[in-house]
This record gives structure tokens, sequence and C-alpha cells, in this order.
């Protein structure tokens, strides 16, 4: 039975000399091992590669998307039976650990794990391992307190069928909890999973998951929920009254798929929690029923990203088209009455990557998705964005040696006909202040006379001179007014964005302090 010994690395430590003594010490007859180098930069880390280098059984060198792609892509170099990841400063428990995984190995079941060893602040914590039928169960029930997660087979002392990565892999946009997903995914596919009795690895706590625990936190919920019948049960276990637990405002929906980890709230989303949403969409699941008489909506919140069309679907039928703006907004669908199971889907037309060191794709962001009473008609709509009072806000902000941008969302006084969330980009040349915005996001922007105006592929432009401060440029503005009536005045948003300068750069400054900087 050959197993091969999989370590993927980046910039190894002096810890590596423990892993590697551990895989060259054992005594099963035949192992291979395979080490996916992450191209790594530092001395000592090339070092620790080319000392033992010759031990090596398959080895390559490339830059990759983090440690759960370079798990993926290593598998395919391996040509073992069955494949085990023991990353650096990870050692197996003994010299016969390989041995005995081997026999247990010969009834060819797809994943084979054992227990481990977990070692913390210098205390050894031994842990066993539960088996995956009892893991689910539990999980699905949402009894995962006491020991639950501590018996979760880790991904050190698990053993996958090589060929099994043929049709199932980590998924790469979870930093921390990819095994465990993987595992559950396995088990709901009717994988053959077997339980080795015995202590198979040892490794030590303080590594990228310790470092990172409100991501952690958050990825086991997203995960765990996923996968049970009793998600706020989930939640409340492990965000319980948590700042950055995610919001589940209705108590009545899930959301299951489609998004990323939450994120802790930040001003850009109106000091909410939010997560952004995956290419294929957001789903929920509506987790309560309502009588067949009500009169329900539901609604979605959040923050895009384009001027875009977004589409709202239950059980796979559309019930929902319509075009946001970029910055917030709320779509809400009229739907009657609501099963117990009805799934909803809210999809974008438009989605990119998040930044050049960000590979996450996605073109809006959620902050709330529930399931509401729909309001009378002579109820209010709602203006200003969710939850948004008029004002400026600041959607994202760049800055380099020869250029300063910031993107707002300017949300003017409420009024008739106003224009809510209109986005405006801010340039600094020179100490001229240059605000533009596209005419189609806000058709009822007027651009009066005494603004000039130009135009390029952005859209229609305007620049103001701020080397003495905003104030010359405000009594200008306040000077000039021959908007036609009902419509906003670009001098408005203009004055909006002046008027508010020192809080807009304190918002700026939050993020990119060079951009209040580059104004004094």
């Amino acid at each position: 039975m050959k197993i091969s010994v999989i370590t993927v690395v980046l910039n190894p430590e002096p810890d590596f000399a423990m892993t590697a003594e551990s895989i060259l010490a054992q005594d099963h007859d035949d192992v291979e091992w395979v080490v996916l180098d992450g191209a790594s930069w530092s001395g000592v880390g090339r070092a620790y590669l080319e000392r033992y280098r010759d031990s090596f059984d398959q080895y390559a060198s490339a830059p990759d998307n983090g440690v759960y792609a370079a798990m993926n892509e290593s598998w395919k170099m391996a040509t073992g039976d069955y494949i085990v990841f023991l990353n650096s400063g990870d050692i197996f428990f003994r010299q016969d650990s390989l041995s005995q995984v081997a026999k247990a190995l010969r009834k060819r079941p797809d994943i084979l794990y054992g227990d481990h060893d977990f070692v913390s602040g210098g205390a050894h914590h031994f842990r066993k391992a539960a088996s995956m039928d009892v893991i689910v169960g539990k999980l699905r029930r949402g009894d995962i307190a006491g020991t639950w997660h501590s018996r979760f087979p880790c991904h050190q002392a698990t053993f996958y069928r090589r060929t099994l990565f043929e049709t199932m892999q980590y998924d790469e946009q979870l930093l921390i909890v990819a095994d465990h997903d993987l595992m559950l995914r396995a088990h709901a596919d009717g994988c053959q999973i077997a339980y080795l009795n015995q202590t198979v690895c040892r490794y030590y706590g303080g590594g990228y998951s310790a470092k990172m625990l409100e991501r952690c936190v958050s990825e086991w919920t997203d995960t765990y929920s996923r996968f049970s019948d009793h998600p706020q049960k989930i939640m409340q276990h492990f965000m319980g009254n948590r700042r950055s637990a995610p919001p589940l405002a209705e108590q009545n929906t899930h959301i299951i798929d489609g998004h990323y980890p939450y994120e802790s709230p930040h001003p850009n989303m109106g000091n909410q929690h939010f997560a952004w949403v995956r290419l294929e969409g957001l789903q929920v699941l509506s987790i309560t029923e309502s009588a067949a008489e009500e009169d329900q909506q539901f609604r979605v919140k959040g923050v895009s990203r384009f001027n875009q069309d977004m589409t709202i679907f239950r059980n796979g039928e559309e019930l929902l088209c319509q075009q946001v703006q970029a910055g917030p907004f709320t779509l809400a669908a009229d739907i009657g009455a609501t099963g117990l199971g009805d799934t909803f889907r809210v999809v974008s037309e438009h989605s990119t990557r998040l930044g050049e060191q960000d590979s996450r794709v996605a073109g809006w962001a959620v902050i709330d998705a529930s399931i509401i009473a729909r309001p009378k008609p002579d109820a209010a709509p709602e203006t200003g964005g969710p939850d948004q009072p008029a004002g400026v806000r600041v959607l994202n902000s760049n800055v380099s040696e020869t250029y300063s941008e910031v993107l707002l969302a300017v949300t003017p006084e409420t009024g008739s006909n106003a224009v809510t969330g209109v986005p405006v980009r801010v340039q600094l040349f020179n100490q001229h202040i240059v605000l533009e915005f596209r005419p189609e996001d806000a058709p009822k922007v007027a651009v009066p006379a005494h603004i000039p105006v130009e135009g390029d592929q952005w859209g229609t432009f305007a620049r103001l001179d701020v080397s003495t401060g905003p104030e010359p440029a405000i009594a200008m503005l306040e000077q000039a007014k021959d908007t036609p009536s009902g419509d906003v005045d670009l001098g408005d948003i203009f004055l909006m964005v002046l008027k508010d300068w020192t809080g807009v750069l304190d918002k700026v400054a939050a993020t990119t302090p060079d951009f209040a900087d580059r104004l004094s």
C-alpha cells in the first residue's frame, strides 16, 4: 500500500526539520514524500528546502493562491494509493504510524482518519475523533455543545484515496475550515469513511487559524450551518452575543450558500455586518411557514459595486429583476405566503475580483435577507437606501504618488424626486477637486450651467479649485441656483461633499491617511 505524504510550504521555518525527520523515520516500506513550495523567498526557508531536497520524491516550486489551493494542486504530483497532508511543523505520532495506517487501508475505504495530539502552550491535548455518523447526526440536530468540535478529525490524521480528489477538492474560498467542509461533503456524498482507533499525528497550535479568530469563527458558523437542520443553533453556539455575529434580523430565513464569510461592520457598509456574494448568487432558505392568507415580501439589503440588474428567484422561478445603482440598495419582491423550505436566490448581473491581492469574485455584498410583511399601500416607501441617512459615505479609496481617488455614495436630503446613493468619484489633482458621476447612474441629476463640465470614458465631471480650502467653492455654488425644479442639482452634491469636507477626510483617513495629507 503506497502512501503519499504531501507537504505544502512557503518560507519554511526550523520546525520544517521536525516534519522532515518524522516522515523519513517511518518504517513503512512504501512512502512517497511530495513537497510543493509556494515559491519561497526567505534565505532560511530555501536553506531548509535545499537541506532535504534529495529526500523529496516529488518536488515543485510555484506561486499559489493559498494553502488549500496548494493542497488541491499537490495531489496531482502524488502517485500513491492514498494521500495525507502533513505540513511544516506537523509530525507523525510514532515511527510506525504509517505502517498501522497501511494495515487499516487494506479494506480500501475512501477516507480513513485517526486521533491526534494537539499541543498548545506546551500542554498536550489528546483528541479522540468521533464517528463521522455521530458528528453529522449531532450537527444536523444543532447539538454541537461540549466536545463536538474538538472531536472533528484533523486533516493531518486523515488519509484520502488519491482518486477521490479527481471529483472532490478543498473549497479554496475557505481559509480555515476547508478540511472540515471536505469531510462533510464527502459524508453527504456517501463516501466510505473509516476510523482508526490510534493517535496518528501531532500538530501545534498558534498557526494560521489561531491568528485569524474572527475569520475562523465566521467560517465555522457558515460551513456548519449549511449542513445543519437547525442553523440558528449553530449561529448561537459560535456567535452568541459577539459583535461580529451575522445578521438574522427576522429569524425566518437562513442564508445557506453563495457568499464568503461574514466580515465585521465597516463604515462603507453602513456600519453593519456584511458578506460578499459569490458569482453563483446568494441562496436563502425560509425556515418558517406562514398562513395561506398572509401577504409577504422577500427583502434583500446590500451594497452593489456596480450599476446593474439584480434578479430574485423563488424555487427556481424569477420573481423580480430590478436595476440598482452602485452603493446601498434594497430589493423587495412580493411573495404572498411562504412555505417551510422555500429557497430564494439573488443574482447580480456583474461580478469581478475584489482586488489585485484578493482573488474573491463578487458584484455585491449582502447585509440582510429576510421575509417581512408586505407594506400597506399607503405606507411611505423607503428612502435613502437601507437605513442610510442623507449625507456622504465613502465607498472606496485609492492613493498613489500621482493620483488620489475616492468613490463616494451621496444621498441627498429626502424630498421630491430625491436621488438615493448617487455614486460620485473624487480625484485630487494639484489642489483641485474633481467630482465625477455617470449620468446613467442618476438620470435625475441635473448639471447646472454655472458648473463647467467635461466628459471622458467615466462620465461627466466638474473641476473646482480647493487650494485655499472648500469655502470659496461653497460660496460660488451657493450664489448660483439654476437647477430645474424636481431635479437634484450637481451643485447640491458638490455642496454636500464640501460642507462635510472634514467628515469626508476623516472617513477616508481611517483607511487611507495619505489622502488627507495631500490636501494640507
